[in-house]
């Protein structure tokens, strides 16, 4: 095909039929006949050459628009009802909205271990302690056991299951204890 398309000065290569050099190709296997050129034939194309030129498809018409590059659609596209900004939309103002206190979470680390200490040796489930500290739902506060956990206050006894560690059982009776008591000289 690239050797017929050459033969051909301004053929533009993309006119060559693929289908047209195979068929030739084909008959030519099955037929065996002028496989190879003899000694008197010139340096020319041979039957699939000439087939290929005898056969050129028509030229191409020109592109009226530009090429696109066609995305399908995202598996994560977001749903519909999510607002988008678009690219000129201009931001007014910015809100800061502080959602937990440092005081307040250790006032709930307190009280999460008066309740713990009311029954010290019993295993709690995380809608109870929820419960006890008056939350509506313990789903808050399970991520919050879980670092009271890696801090070595709770101990996990099942899933979203959690008991007093031992060494804070008695913590607050022994501080108050240690400095009530006067010191040994």
């Amino acid at each position: 095909m690239t050797d017929a398309v050459e033969s051909a000065r301004g053929t533009d290569p993309d006119r060559a039929a693929f289908t047209v050099a195979l068929e030739t190709a084909r008959d030519q296997v099955i037929a065996a006949d002028g496989v190879l050129p003899g000694p008197e034939q010139p340096a020319r194309p041979g039957r699939i050459g000439q087939a290929v030129l005898e056969n050129l498809l028509p030229a191409r018409r020109p592109r009226t628009a530009a090429r696109k590059v066609k995305c399908p659609i995202s598996r994560y596209a977001s749903a519909p009802d999510q607002m988008h900004l678009p690219g000129a939309a201009r931001i007014a103002g910015i809100g800061i909205t502080i959602c937990q206190d440092p005081a307040a979470a250790s006032d709930g680390r307190d009280r999460a271990l008066r309740l713990l200490r009311t029954d010290p040796h019993r295993c709690w489930h995380a809608s109870e302690i929820a419960a006890g500290l008056g939350l509506p739902h313990h789903r808050g506060l399970t991520a919050e056991l879980g670092r009271w956990m890696k801090e070595g206050m709770l101990c996990r006894t099942a899933p979203a299951t959690f008991a007093l560690d031992p060494d804070w059982i008695g913590l607050d009776q022994i501080e108050t204890n240690r400095l009530t008591q006067p010191s040994s000289p």
